[in-house]
């Protein structure tokens, strides 16, 4: 080959490249498809499809059920019942929302006296109390309560906001009407909406004795608000001690 020949195949392969690479690169992001975690696939570090690594879907694997620790029914006045579940999460960091429950209230025969479904979110690592209130028995005593959840949770990656808010001044007054008051502090910069307060209270064998729950519309950022909780009859147990747990929304990891 002659010089001037070599020449001009450097020159054509030249321009080749000049209009190939761009082409080449355009072509590459018209068809390139980033990874995600709803494309159907392991190609990110997930654990299963779609699931840990990235993902906030968890994996079958990273996760251990939820237990029922105990339900009870308490009676409020003749007919009228609340009842009473702690859920446990084992999970360090791991939540679900929206999880679907039931209350079944029986009586000491075993048959179905009133039964209350809702949803509720299981907060990470720690219980989860579940109050529903105002169920009416009619003329029929209750003897147990169970609580079921109706359907498996969704694991999503969390961590717990639990210190986002504390709880203070407390005071429990069991003279006659027994009341219960506590101060509920936000100690974020940001506004808490629609907080969740559910007050445990056990007898001096650590049974449970009664319980309740409110709803802070809005607690401001930095902000406290006195929650007070109320019951019509003396409890039938000394009360041993009482747990005061506002259910804050678990963050993203």
């Amino acid at each position: 080959m002659s010089w001037a020949a070599a020449r001009r195949g450097q020159y054509i392969f030249g321009i080749f490249l000049v209009f190939s690479i761009p082409i080449g690169i355009a072509a590459f992001f018209l068809w390139y498809t980033p990874p995600t975690c709803f494309d159907g696939k392991i190609n990110q570090g997930e654990v299963a499809i779609d699931r840990g690594g990235p993902c906030e879907l968890l994996a079958d694997s990273q996760t251990a059920d939820a237990t029922v620790l105990f339900a009870r029914p308490f009676e409020v006045v003749p007919g009228v019942w609340s009842a009473l579940a702690h859920v446990d999460n084992p999970n360090f960091e791991a939540a679900a929302y929206k999880v679907p429950y039931a209350f079944k209230l029986v009586d000491e025969d075993g048959i179905l006296v009133a039964e209350r479904q809702g949803t509720m979110t299981i907060t990470p690592n720690g219980v989860t109390p579940v109050f529903e209130g105002g169920i009416r028995s009619g003329e029929r005593r209750v003897a147990q309560a169970f609580f079921e959840l109706l359907e498996d949770p969704v694991w999503l990656a969390r961590k717990s906001a639990a210190n986002h808010v504390t709880v203070r001044e407390r005071e429990l007054l069991t003279d006659g009407t027994v009341r219960l008051t506590a101060t509920i502090e936000n100690l974020t910069l940001n506004d808490i909406t629609k907080l969740v307060v559910v007050v445990s209270l056990f007898d001096l064998e650590d049974n449970a004795l009664a319980a309740s729950k409110t709803v802070i519309e809005r607690l401001a950022a930095r902000g406290k608000e006195q929650v007070i909780f109320t019951w019509p009859r003396p409890f039938p147990r000394e009360v041993g001690r009482f747990e005061i747990q506002p259910i804050v929304i678990p963050e993203k990891r």
